[in-house]
């Protein structure tokens, strides 16, 4: 079975309204396949949203993290300040070897969390570069950034509707699309475009 969905963010309301009328005139007549809208989303593809008062958006992966750090064991051990310690990107101080599935099972899970947590996103990509032979040290590195999580697991970008918060006019949008289990090996795939006014600004697949 393939089940597609998608989703589109923005502080622009007229810029929605153009994406909900274009889709509407797209797909909207074709039997079979009824257009749903969701305007207040609250979660998307283990990321949530809060719409504050204020018309303001927040996005984080407080669930999923909190899901993420239980399976990995982090349950017992103590939050941490930082996402990492001032010796990160010193050479190993423990070289003994560590298991190259389990740790690339947890490099994975980090991984997922990059478009949304910026803060992590430096400390995970470097340690990506030793999936093949990691050490001790690599090991306690995951750790602690996880640890990390633990303590600030709601984190995450908050973007403004006002439009004086944009002196320069543009604002920011995304849209995401994602399919279910439709690769030959039954993986799925992702993708998020980020734009600023127009012009695509980031895009991420996964």
């Amino acid at each position: 079975m393939h089940v597609d969905d998608g989703a589109h963010l923005s502080t622009s309301p007229s810029l929605t309204a153009e994406l909900k009328h274009i889709l509407s005139v797209t797909y909207g007549s074709k039997p079979g396949y009824p257009l749903s809208w969701h305007d207040k989303i609250s979660e998307y593809c283990g990321i949530n949203f809060i719409h504050h008062p204020d018309g303001s958006l927040q996005a984080h992966m407080g669930p999923h993290i909190q899901e993420f750090l239980t399976k990995e064991g982090m349950d017992a051990l103590p939050g941490a300040l930082t996402p990492a310690l001032p010796d990160f990107l010193d050479p190993p101080s423990n070289p003994e070897p560590f298991d190259p599935k389990t740790y690339q099972s947890t490099q994975g899970g980090l991984v997922f969390l990059n478009p949304i947590r910026s803060d992590i996103k430096t400390f995970v990509n470097h340690l990506s570069s030793f999936n093949n032979n990691p050490t001790q040290s690599h090991r306690d590195k995951q750790i602690h950034i996880m640890r990390y999580l633990k303590a600030y697991p709601n984190e995450g970008p908050r973007f403004s509707s006002d439009p004086a918060n944009y002196p320069h006019g543009p604002q920011l949008s995304s849209d995401a699309d994602c399919s279910f289990a439709t690769l030959p090996n039954s993986q799925s795939l992702s993708g998020i475009l980020y734009f600023i006014g127009t012009n695509n600004a980031a895009y991420a697949s996964f």
